[in-house]
């Protein structure tokens, strides 16, 4: 199966990340959100908990979204310029 450049992009995304994801500074990035969002959700009820898990995983899609665009785009236009650059 012949996959478009796009695609074999993208999917160059998660590997790309990992050292990143990985690293102390992110982890303890994620810590603190988690703290904050914890203690924030600690004081909703029950409908209210569902409806911020829902917000907060819609907001986590449109982010790793952005992301891989940006990742996408960024590689190319890399591209673009070392060619420019030849």
């Amino acid at each position: 199966m012949f996959l478009e450049l796009k695609d074999c992009i993208k999917d160059a995304f998660d590997p790309a990340m990992k050292s990143y994801v990985e690293s102390d500074d992110y982890r303890l990035a994620q810590r603190e959100f988690n703290k904050m969002f914890y203690a924030f959700r600690a004081e909703l009820t029950q409908e209210q908990c569902k409806k911020l898990n829902e917000l907060v995983n819609a907001l986590d899609d449109l982010h790793a979204s952005l992301a891989s665009e940006a990742y996408y785009r960024g590689v190319i236009d890399g591209i673009e310029l070392h060619n420019d650059t030849k």
